[in-house]
């Protein structure tokens, strides 16, 4: 299955004309695709939540009419896959939550203290606090950074403790989510301290901004570049961030130095927004297409898949319907018909790459990268050619292209039906029997017979996860 990720604009816009042709592409395909939905979709939904607005439940009944029980969730440093509806999701949804409470630091610890007495240790926040308090942040002002630290650290001192820096990230954090105008003034102060890009940097090419940026970063006197300039500020603030942290942390700054920056024009409109933007735009990056219409999170979503090596394609909701639409292979013709037709799809393979390493016999082993999706899954294939044994072995594969570690148990369930729905003519398999086994967790493999040749399914395990892989032995003469 195509696996796409809607921005929330998109979800919440199908229910209008504009999107109505859209919706009927969705319709049409729904069995052909996956549409995760995640934390920062909600985010965006529960801002609706009101009982003057009859739009709510209808974004969230459409939320769960596309998404069924696909959630993507950040966990243990990573996303994962799980299943639950978003109508089960939101049963559970603290839309309570205080943004800047999570980052009052003396709050916080306070909390621990209550905590620790229910289960008998007295005090164990303010001990913690003591060690921290104890611990020199190794933090150096001096003249070269110390504009920087008066930016994002005012009230740091020479001298500081770790928990001083705590206390600090914790303050800036917490009025950059909460507060639309302090965000902007911060923004704006940065930019009057010429830490702003070029005014035409909107305009860049995508593949420029970074070395731009790069550029920009040694002409006021930084010998760093993006990346050493984000870790730099981590260190800062003695935080180790995970995959999400730090690129929802690259997506903020770049907002923050004017690339594409959000203009927050609602009164209820907070740095909350960029960051749920940016948690979209890192969700996204585990799937094949992002479709967004903002132009900033667009933009910006480009920018860092490129810098991350992400090969999610990103597209505006008016090119959905062409350009999904050209990955999706047609399975009408059957068996030696079928063959040819897999046959030319290969012949429009892309970053043809040779083995000659692995000839011998005078065979022949090359890869492509697949322009359309075999099976709605496969996007690499090898090649192997056996002229002493008159066999030809095409091997389809899923190659990581994203951030993604993971399938859902339906994408495999659907590479094995659709697979044993063309080829199993007699129906041999129990197609149920093995579906179950999928959801059990069981590795599934089976090979049929056919008119040219033998198909198999099989897994092989790559970095980790074991990925499907369909195979074709032709019998040919050279």
């Amino acid at each position: 299955m195509i696996r796409i990720y809607l921005d929330w604009n998109v979800v919440s816009n199908l229910k209008k004309p504009d999107f109505f042709g859209i919706k009927d592409f969705i319709e049409l395909n729904k069995h052909r695709f996956i549409f995760p939905y995640s934390q920062a979709h909600f985010s965006d939904l529960m801002k609706s939540n009101k009982q003057d607005n009859p739009y709510f439940q209808v974004d969230l009944n459409t939320l769960t009419s596309l998404a069924g029980k696909h959630l993507l969730c950040y966990e243990n440093g990573m996303v994962t896959p799980k299943f639950g509806t978003p109508g089960m999701y939101y049963k559970d949804y603290d839309d309570g939550l205080d943004n800047a409470s999570l980052f009052d630091m003396e709050a916080n610890f306070n909390l621990f203290d209550e905590m620790g007495r229910e289960m008998g240790v007295e005090d164990i926040g303010t001990h913690v606090k003591k060690i921290f308090d104890a611990i020199p942040s190794l933090i150096e002002i001096t003249d070269k950074n110390k504009d920087t630290m008066k930016l994002f650290f005012p009230g740091l001192k020479e001298g500081a403790t770790q928990w001083d820096v705590f206390k600090e990230s914790g303050f800036l954090l917490g009025r950059m989510l909460e507060d639309r105008i302090y965000y902007k003034n911060l923004r704006k102060t940065i930019s009057g301290e010429g830490f702003h890009l070029d005014r035409n940097s909107g305009n860049w090419n995508v593949e420029d901004v970074i070395d731009n940026i790069n550029k920009f970063l040694r002409n006021i006197g930084l010998d760093k570049d993006f990346l050493g300039f984000m870790d730099y500020i981590f260190e800062l603030r003695n935080e180790n961030p995970d995959d999400m942290t730090y690129f929802s942390g690259c997506y903020s700054m770049l907002d923050m130095m004017g690339y594409k920056s959000d203009k927050l024009p609602k009164t209820t409109d907070t740095a909350m927004n960029i960051y749920t933007d940016a948690h979209h735009a890192y969700y996204a990056g585990h799937c094949d297409y992002f479709i967004v219409g903002d132009e900033n999170l667009a933009k910006k979503a480009k920018v860092l898949y490129k810098l991350f090596d992400v090969k999610t394609v990103v597209l505006h909701p008016s090119e959905m319907v062409q350009k999904v639409g050209e990955v999706m292979v047609d399975f009408s013709v059957e068996n030696i018909g079928f063959l040819n037709a897999a046959f030319e799809l290969i012949k429009r393979g892309m970053d043809f790459k040779e083995y000659p390493e692995l000839s011998e016999n005078g065979s022949r082993h090359v890869s492509y990268r697949l322009p359309a999706f075999y099976f709605d899954f496969f996007n690499y294939v090898s090649w192997e050619e056996y002229p002493d044994k008159n066999a030809l072995l095409i091997t389809f594969k899923k190659r990581k292209r994203n951030f993604s570690k993971f399938y859902y148990y339906t994408e495999i369930e659907s590479i094995v039906r659709l697979v044993v729905s063309f080829f199993d003519r007699k129906c041999d398999f129990d197609l149920e029997n093995i579906t179950q086994d999928i959801k059990n967790g069981k590795e599934v493999s089976f090979s049929i017979m056919t008119d040219f040749g033998l198909v198999a399914l099989n897994f092989e395990e790559v970095d980790g996860l074991k990925r499907p892989q369909l195979v074709y032995v032709v019998s040919v003469k050279y």
